[in-house]
C-alpha cells in the first residue's frame, strides 16, 4: 500500500478513537458512582474535584463531547469515500465502506460505553484532562455554539438549558429498577423514589380525607366539645364549620386549648380560637401542595370542589406519606390495612383507597381516568346504590361488596379471574 492509503487508514483509526473517547466520556460521567467520588474528593484527589465542577457547569464539558462525536462521525465518514476513490470503480466500494464505517463506528461506541460503564470512576478521571484540552484548542468553535444554544432556549421560552445531566422522570424510573444490590438501594429506598415521582401527579383529591370521614365540630360549639372530639379521634386539628361542613371557617389546634384547660374556661365559645383555614382545589398537586404548606407554615388544608363545597381535608402527614409510606402512631395501632391480601389471587380491600394503589398492589389495570377510587369504580358499573354481595367484572377482576354503611361502600373484594373462563 501507498503512503496515502496508510495515511487514511491512520485517520480513520484516529477517527474511530475520538468517537469512542466521546462515547466513553458521556458514559462514565452519567454512570459515575456519586459516593465514591464524594469519598475522592474528600481525599483531595484534584481532578475528582473538577468532575464535581463538570456537574455543577455541565454544558461546556457535554457541548465538547458533542463536538468529538460529530468530528469523529465525519472522520470515519471522510476516510472511507477517501479509500474508496482509490479503486477503479469506486462507487460500490463508497457504499460498501460507508455501511462497514458506520458499522464499526457503532462497534467501537457501544465497546467504549461497556468499559466506561463498568469503570466510570477511572474512565472519566482518566478523559477529563482530554476533554479539558480539546475544550480549550477548539474554543472558537465551542463559544458561537453555545452562544447558539442559548439563543434557542430562550426564543424557546427556557432562561436556563436542561443540561444531559438532567435525566428524563422516565429514565430516572429505569434507572431506578435495573440498579443491582451492589448499589446498596433497598427496596424502601425505591418506593420512596417512585412515591417522589408520583406526587407530580397525583391531584389532592386522591390523598385527602373525604368529607364524609372528616371528624369536624360545629362553629357554634364550646372548647369544652371540642376538647372531647380530639381525645375521642385521637387528632390534633379539628375542622369547625358554619351550619354544614360545607363552610369550614376555622381550624382549632389542640394545644390552643390548653390555655383553656388551666384556667377552666372550657364552656367558653371555640370559634375565636380557632386559625383561618387554608382552602386548595381538588385538583392541586400533591408535590405544589407540600411546597405551600411548607412555605405557609400550615399543617392542615381543607380541599374544595370545583363547585367550592368541602370535598375533604388533608394534612402534611399525608403528604409525606405519599413519599414514605404509612406513618403509624399510638392511635393507629389497630387500624385495618386499606389492602389485606388472602392469596395471589385474592384480597380485600378499602373502597376508599386510590385506584392507582390498587393498581400498583395488585397489579391490575383499572381506569383511573374517570374515577379516583375503587368505590367510585364499582358505583359507576354497577349504576345503583350497591348492597352487600353486589359484584362487578372488569378488566380481568371481579369486584365484590363485603360491607356497606348505609350508601356507602366500606368493603370490597378483589379477585383475579380468567375472562375467558368467567
Amino acid at each position: 500500500m501507498s503512503a496515502a492509503t496508510w495515511a487514511k487508514l491512520l485517520a480513520l483509526g484516529i477517527a474511530l478513537g475520538i468517537a469512542a473517547l466521546a462515547a466513553a466520556a458521556q458514559a462514565s460521567l452519567f454512570h459515575i458512582n456519586r459516593n465514591r467520588l464524594r469519598g475522592l474528593v474528600e481525599s483531595g484527589l484534584p481532578r475528582a474535584q473538577a468532575i464535581v465542577k463538570v456537574f455543577n457547569e455541565p454544558g461546556w464539558v457535554f457541548l465538547t463531547i458533542q463536538l468529538l462525536e460529530a468530528f469523529g462521525t465525519a472522520g470515519v465518514v471522510v476516510s472511507v469515500i477517501l479509500l474508496a476513490l482509490e479503486v477503479a470503480d469506486p462507487g460500490p466500494w463508497i457504499v460498501l465502506g460507508l455501511v462497514a464505517g458506520l458499522v464499526a463506528l457503532l462497534v467501537v461506541q457501544i465497546a467504549a460505553r461497556a468499559v466506561a460503564v463498568v469503570r466510570s470512576e477511572t474512565t472519566a478521571l482518566a478523559l477529563l484532562g482530554p476533554l479539558s484540552a480539546f475544550g480549550v484548542v477548539f474554543a472558537p468553535l465551542l463559544l458561537p455554539l453555545r452562544g447558539l444554544e442559548r439563543l434557542g432556549l430562550r426564543l424557546l421560552g427556557r432562561d436556563q438549558p436542561t443540561e444531559p445531566s438532567a435525566v428524563a422522570e422516565e429514565e430516572l424510573r429505569i434507572l431506578v429498577e435495573s440498579v443491582d444490590d451492589s448499589t446498596a438501594l433497598e427496596e424502601d429506598e425505591r418506593e420512596m423514589i417512585h412515591g417522589i415521582f408520583e406526587m407530580s401527579h397525583r391531584p389532592a383529591r386522591e390523598v385527602m380525607v373525604p368529607r364524609i370521614d372528616m371528624v369536624a365540630e360545629s362553629a357554634d360549639a364550646s372548647v369544652r366539645q371540642v376538647v372531647d372530639r380530639v381525645v375521642s379521634s385521637g387528632y390534633s386539628r379539628i375542622p369547625i364549620y358554619q351550619d354544614t361542613p360545607d363552610s369550614v371557617v376555622g381550624i382549632v389546634y389542640a394545644k390552643d386549648i390548653l390555655r383553656h384547660l388551666r384556667e377552666g374556661t372550657l364552656d367558653d365559645p371555640v370559634a375565636p380560637i380557632a386559625r383561618p383555614p387554608y382552602f386548595v382545589p381538588d385538583t392541586k398537586k400533591v408535590d405544589e401542595l407540600l411546597e405551600d404548606l411548607q412555605q405557609k407554615r400550615v399543617h392542615v388544608a381543607i380541599v374544595v370542589d370545583e363547585y367550592g363545597g368541602t370535598a375533604g381535608l388533608l394534612t402534611i402527614e399525608d403528604l409525606i406519606e405519599e413519599i414514605v409510606g404509612e406513618i403509624r402512631d399510638e392511635y393507629d395501632v389497630n387500624e385495618e390495612q386499606p389492602i389485606q391480601t388472602l392469596s395471589d389471587h385474592e384480597a380485600v380491600v378499602d373502597a376508599r383507597i386510590p385506584l392507582r394503589d390498587v393498581n400498583e398492589a395488585l397489579h391490575l389495570h383499572l381506569n383511573t381516568d374517570e374515577f379516583d377510587t375503587l368505590g367510585g369504580l364499582v358505583y359507576h358499573e354497577l349504576g345503583k346504590v350497591p348492597v352487600d354481595g353486589d359484584e362487578i367484572r372488569v378488566n380481568g377482576c371481579l369486584v365484590s361488596v363485603i360491607s356497606t354503611q348505609g350508601r356507602r361502600l366500606k368493603k370490597l373484594r378483589v379477585t383475579l379471574v380468567d375472562d375467558e373462563t368467567g
